[in-house]
């Protein structure tokens, strides 16, 4: 509901307000998470989107016309019950704009979901607001503000993030399970409800919308599923093992952060590389730690409750897994 404008001779950027009528639909209200890249390369848009928040909310427009505002009387009401002064309350309650603090980058979903070290998806979402809590307004850089977060999260009804780049697909990185997947699963603990999960892809030009589950499902097989992409990657002597196993990671990030694996993309990965022998051994001889971990995430995928495999090839994945390990653990003992 804002348009940015420039003032003639190229002079800094300003804000306008598109009128009610001219937008032809209610100011929505928005929560932007950034990270410590975005933070320390565009300083000069923080100032900016804060700017607009605050120009929105404090527009005298009804809280039907309005969400920004409506959002921000309730966060007031809240805010004063801390005992807060009225100039602080009326910064916060727009304060819509959270980050890493000052001088950290990315988040500790990642870390566990490396390491496997965590026993439910709240052990995510505590990841994702340690990571991510600290409010970025006019006044405040990066100051811990975590209920005010969860407060806005409440809120929220769907979770979007932009691809840019056809060089990475969402299940190419760890990025898109840490920040979209990370935020969408903290609406989902704090609202109750799972948001609306939508990826804005801009790489042909033009911004074509889908949702998570055909995004994950085009990465998945387009990617590790797909065998020139093997192909090229097993051309790699040990690194393109790794890059294989890093996908497997990434999948169940996004398992555990949005549930929109589809069940048959993790039967497709147990038959490609475990249960296709020759597959399997062109893995091995790649990079044998890495077929090892392939392994390992299906099981943790199975039982973690992201994957219902057939019984009798799971078996086969346990089998498989079990003589790989044999294998890696003779190969120790005989170099030592």
């Amino acid at each position: 509901g804002l348009e940015l404008q420039r003032d003639q001779g190229f002079g800094d950027p300003r804000l306008e307000v598109v009128p009610l009528d001219q937008l032809g639909r209610p100011r929505i209200d928005v929560t932007v998470q950034i990270c410590g890249f975005f933070r320390d390369m565009f300083p000069n848009l923080l100032p900016l989107l804060a700017q607009a928040f605050e120009l929105a909310g404090s527009l005298k427009e009804s809280a039907e016309d309005n969400h920004i505002v409506k959002n921000a009387a309730l966060l007031k009401e809240e805010l004063r019950e801390q005992g807060l002064e009225q100039e602080q309350i009326n910064e916060l309650s727009l304060a819509r704009i959270f980050g890493p603090a000052p001088g950290t980058y990315g988040t500790l979903v990642n870390d566990l979901v490396k390491s496997a070290h965590w026993q439910a998806e709240g052990d995510l979402v505590s990841a994702f607001l340690d990571s991510l809590q600290h409010a970025y307004t006019k006044n405040h850089y990066g100051s811990e503000q975590r209920d005010l977060l969860t407060k806005n999260l409440t809120r929220v009804d769907m979770v979007s993030q932009i691809r840019c780049s056809v060089d990475r697909e969402i299940t190419d990185l760890d990025h898109y399970y840490e920040y979209f997947g990370g935020l969408a699963r903290t609406v989902e603990q704090y609202s109750g409800k799972r948001p609306t999960m939508l990826i804005s892809d801009s790489t042909l030009g033009r911004v074509r919308t889908e949702d998570i589950s055909s995004a994950i499902g085009r990465g998945a097989r387009t990617r590790i599923l797909n065998p020139k992409w093997i192909d090229g990657m097993l051309g790699h002597k040990h690194h393109g093992g790794t890059e294989i196993a890093e996908r497997l990671e990434n999948l169940i990030g996004l398992s555990a952060t949005t549930h929109a694996v589809d069940n048959t993309i993790w039967d497709d990965v147990n038959r490609t590389f475990v249960l296709d022998q020759e597959m399997r051994k062109r893995l091995e001889d790649n990079n044998p730690y890495a077929l090892l971990e392939v392994m390992e995430r299906l099981l943790e995928a199975e039982a973690r409750g992201y994957w219902e495999p057939d019984p009798a090839e799971f078996e086969k994945l346990r089998d498989a897994f079990l003589s790989t390990e044999a294998s890696i653990e003779e190969r120790t003992e005989t170099r030592s």
